[in-house]
This record gives C-alpha cells, structure tokens and sequence, in this order.
C-alpha cells in the first residue's frame, strides 16, 4: 500500500499522523488464551467435514469490535474450542508488556510491523475490526484487491445460515466475484427532529444529500449549517460515490461540491456544551449523525423525554437510496491455517446474542436482517415506533462503502480550504490535482 506523498498539503499529513497516532498498536490486550492444553488432532464435533482444528488461533480485534463482542471472543469460543489456544489481540491496546504507556511513536511502528506480516502471510487468523477506528487496513478494500484475505464467497452459505442479510452491505466487502471482507454493522446518514418539525416536507426520491439538506433547512427555518456539525466529519458517507473515488477519476461531481461547501459551515462550533446537549435546542430544529451511531438513539430519547414526537429520516444519495457505511467487519488472512475453525466463527458474529448493546452495536444496523430486528427492538423498547424508521433506512440503503481514514483526512483537507476562503471548485481542484499526484508515485 502507498504512503500517503509528502507533496499533500501539510495540514492533510498531520490529519493522517494523529489518526495512526490514535489507533493503537497490536499488542496484547491482556485477555489470556484458553488454558486448555491444544490436542494434536483435534476435530469439530460442529464440522461436517470434520476438518482438523488449528492447535493454536489469533484473532485480532480493537477497542469497539472488543466491546461489541467481548462475552463471545474471551468466554464463548474458549468455552466451545478448550482444544484450541485462543488468543484475543487488542490493536488498540495502548499499553506495552510491562504495563507502560506507550508513545505515537511506538503505536505507529506496531502498526505498521503487524500490517507488513499480514501482507507477507504472516499475522493473526481472524480480524474483527471497525472501519473508521484502527488503522491496521486504512483502505479496506485496496487491501483486500492486494490479496490479503481469504475468499468466502463459497461459503457465505454457511455463514449466513441462509438468513436473510442486506445485500447491498454485503456488496462492500466483494470484489470481482470474491468476499474478502464480512461487513458486520452499519450506519446510515440521518437526520432526527420532532414529527411536527418534519411535517409537510417531502424529498424526492433522487435527491442529492445537498439537495435534502438544504431543504430541510429551508422547511424548518435554520439560519445556516450549524445544526449539521455531526456531520461535519461524516460528508463523504452521505453521497453515493466517495470523495476518494471521484477523485481518482479526475474531478469532484457538483453535487458533492454542493454538499462539501454546506458541511464546510458546520464546521463552526454550535455549543460549548456536549454532544448530547446540542439537541434538543430550541435554536436547533433538527440534528443529524448516522443511525446505527450513537447520538442519534440519545438525541432521540431526550426529545422524548422533553415531551416531543421524535423521527428519524435516511439522507438520500441521488440515486433513489442511501448510502451505509460499514463499521465493523471481519476477514479472514490469506493462507490462514485456522480458515475452517474462522469460517466456523463468523455466523455467530451475525448473532443478535453476541452483539453487545453498548458502543457501535447500539442502535443495531446489523448485516443480518434478523439481528438488526432483535437489537432495534431492545434498543427502541421505550419507543417502539423508531424502531420502524431504523428498519426504513435499512431498507432504502443501496450503496455501501468502507469509509477510509485516508478518505476523512483527505476530505478535511478540502474543508479546511473552503472554510478559509477558497471557492468549492477550488478547494476540489486542489485536493485532485494533489490526490493524483500521489496515485501516480
């Protein structure tokens, strides 16, 4: 994979710098393996094929996957697989061996060692990670095209169950016919405000994210922007096409030109105040995040409690739907000895049981169709009727991507310029010409 050129502009390299400088290093979390001692040839009694366990097997996860999952990946699999030595690696373990903090310099380096075994053939069996919170695989899916991981398209039978999954998420991790990547959870660019906020206003099914948001503000009588600061950080999930994409083929369309210059204002603080403070506000007709997040759930149970009438709404994408981000995934390393025993794993990841309610599973936007009832239906107990406009922007979603953490850092590049003067055009021609350069090294 590239590193990012030093031609970018500086404020980009220093954006790319403190997000592997927050991500964690592979080191491990402390969770100890399975005690039982390995058999030599041990076998599922669940395989059909009856296919020998791996006496030993790696999974590496990071801080939300490990809060999704913790009761399954440190109970559980020990539990059902006392033959094999299971041990949990935390990348985002900010902690060395002895227990001493460590640097940026030393997470970074960790990083990148863990990142040069993977794409030797080397490293853990199993990744279970999110998308936007570690750097191991900043582009998933260019990882994924160099051959890192292991295709499941024979087997999403198996993993599946034959339920019922929402496609379009599937598609994400697929790549000229092959599943490399399992998406796990999603969200959907939404907006939430009392029913009588939203009442009267209609989009259209091929709205642009610019389009919808800029009426929405025109119906509800805000001033500006500022409402929209959570999605300041979240403009390139909204549109059909990533930034990243357009780039690579030349030129930003006008309609993401349009929404960029609208997030460019919402960069400006509203509140000094929290995040859950700034909705209800009397000033704020609506808020917007990412349902399947967490402030939205929040947002949504204090308009509730201040006596309102809450609803959520999908952003559309301009091609009759919306686009879902991926957020925690899994993939399997390519030429793992513990394929079977991996693939064995990955159906229950798509088990409403083992998804921990807290962190990024909170509102439910799962790959499986029955998970995301279950967890919508927890969820939303108090306020049954959110949980149908979940599932409707689960239904609307036909696009899904991998937001890179190059992609946010590239992005804010052009955000930055736009809030300092430059026109959009600007800004974008700018940020291709740049973003070119550095494809062409």
């Amino acid at each position: 994979m590239k590193r990012l050129s030093p031609r970018l502009p500086a404020l980009l390299l220093a954006a790319c710098l403190a997000l592997s400088a927050c991500a964690g290093a592979p080191v491990s979390s402390g969770i100890a393996p399975s005690s039982a001692a390995p058999s030599q040839a041990a076998v599922s009694a669940d395989s059909p094929a009856q296919t020998p366990l791996p006496e030993a097997f790696t999974i590496c996860v990071d801080n939300d996957s490990l809060d999704a999952y913790r009761q399954l990946l440190t109970v559980e699999l020990p539990a059902r697989y006392p033959e094999v030595e299971i041990t949990v690696t935390n990348l985002m373990d900010t902690f060395g061996p002895d227990g001493a903090p460590l640097g940026a310099a030393e997470l970074m380096a960790r990083v990148e060692e863990m990142r040069t075994q993977v794409m030797s053939g080397q490293g853990p069996d199993l990744f279970i990670l999110s998308a936007a919170g570690s750097n191991l695989f900043a582009d998933p899916p260019k990882t994924m095209a160099a051959g890192a991981f292991e295709d499941l398209a024979a087997d999403l039978d198996d993993i599946t169950g034959g339920a019922p999954v929402n496609e379009a998420v599937l598609a994400a991790g697929a790549l000229d016919g092959a599943q490399y990547l399992l998406p796990l959870t999603y969200t959907v660019p939404a907006v939430v405000a009392d029913a009588s906020v939203l009442a009267g206003f209609e989009t259209g099914a091929q709205d642009s994210p610019a389009r919808f948001l800029e009426g929405l503000m025109d119906h509800t009588g805000a001033q500006n922007a500022w409402p929209l600061t959570w999605l300041a950080y979240r403009g390139d999930q909204m549109a059909a096409r990533s930034v990243l994409e357009q780039a690579e083929a030349g030129a930003l369309d006008e309609d993401t030109l349009a929404l960029l210059a609208l997030v460019a204002q919402s960069r400006q603080p509203a509140f000094a105040g929290t995040s859950v403070d700034l909705f209800p506000h009397e000033n704020v007709p609506f808020a917007a995040d990412a349902a399947g997040a967490t402030l939205i759930p929040l947002w949504a149970q204090a308009l509730a409690e201040a006596g309102g009438q809450p609803q959520v709404m999908a952003v559309p994408n301009g091609q009759g739907g919306t686009t879902a981000s991926v957020q925690l995934y899994a993939a399997v390393r390519a030429g793992s000895p513990g394929r079977a025993l991996a693939v064995e794993i990955l159906p229950l990841l798509l088990d409403a049981q083992w998804m921990g309610t807290s962190g990024i599973t909170r509102a439910g936007l799962c790959l499986s169709e029955t998970a995301t009832e279950a967890l919508l239906a927890e969820a939303f107990a108090q306020t049954p009727n959110l949980a149908g406009q979940y599932a409707r922007a689960a239904d609307a979603v036909n696009a899904a991507r991998f937001t890179a953490l190059a992609d946010g850092a590239l992005r804010s590049s052009v955000l930055d310029a736009i809030a300092q003067g430059q026109s959009p055009a600007q800004a974008a021609d700018a940020f291709v010409q740049a973003y070119q350069v550095y494809l062409s090294e």
